[in-house]
């Protein structure tokens, strides 16, 4: 039997934040009655539901960690205090979840998508690059690629960067690929590159006199 992903919008009650629960059922119209209702989760009942998106469907077992993923995603996104749901039910429970959604599943962005509600949206816009795969891998070929230790100290650097720039977390494996062919776009500075360490007789990595500036 399938198990179905929801979202309630809530209207502050006690918790003056409250905007969202996330949960799972493989009942959604039994469930809607219970939490429109006298709801026994405490998040619910103490706030006013508005309304109810289903997400998707899924095994339970996805279903589940996906109910989690959209629990921490609208945490992050919105605030802790708007949110409960999945393994963060408890009303009064502070904190974000220390989570990274640079391989965040495809199929949820695109579920989310589906849905058209505004509110959820926002996490649609925020992680674009999964709305058209499952996860990292999809369409990739092994390149392997051996650098120095200075180089992999840049090249985390720069991912660092570009997320800042960015505002939204992206795996190793986009931000490598992006470095590569934006190189690939600017041959002079690599075959600057290639002649200093030909000249020097050896490999100065970000060291060298062509070194670039993280900004």
């Amino acid at each position: 039997m399938v198990t179905s992903l929801y979202v309630l919008e809530l209207e502050p009650g006690e918790h003056k934040h409250a905007k969202w629960y996330v949960g799972i059922t493989k009942n959604v119209e039994q469930r809607m009655s219970d939490h429109y209702g006298n709801s026994m989760v405490k998040w619910v009942s103490q706030n006013e539901v508005v309304d109810y998106i289903v997400v998707g469907e899924w095994n339970r077992t996805q279903a589940r960690q996906y109910e989690d993923d959209l629990t921490a995603l609208l945490m992050h996104e919105y605030g802790w205090r708007t949110t409960r749901g999945g393994s963060w039910t408890d009303p009064y429970r502070p904190g974000i979840p220390d989570r990274n959604f640079s391989d965040v599943s495809g199929e949820l962005i695109r579920a989310l998508a589906d849905t058209d509600h505004e509110g959820l949206l926002r996490l649609v816009e925020k992680y674009p690059l999964f709305s058209y795969r499952n996860s990292v891998t999809d369409g990739r070929v092994d390149h392997d690629l051996k650098v120095y230790e200075d180089t992999k100290e840049s090249a985390e650097e720069a991912h660092d960067v570009l997320e800042n720039r960015i505002g939204a977390d992206f795996h190793e494996y986009d931000v490598r690929e992006a470095i590569f062919i934006a190189g690939m776009y600017n041959l002079d500075q690599a075959e600057e590159l290639l002649r200093q360490w030909s000249a020097d007789g050896e490999l100065k990595g970000k060291d060298s006199d062509s070194e670039i500036t993280l900004e």
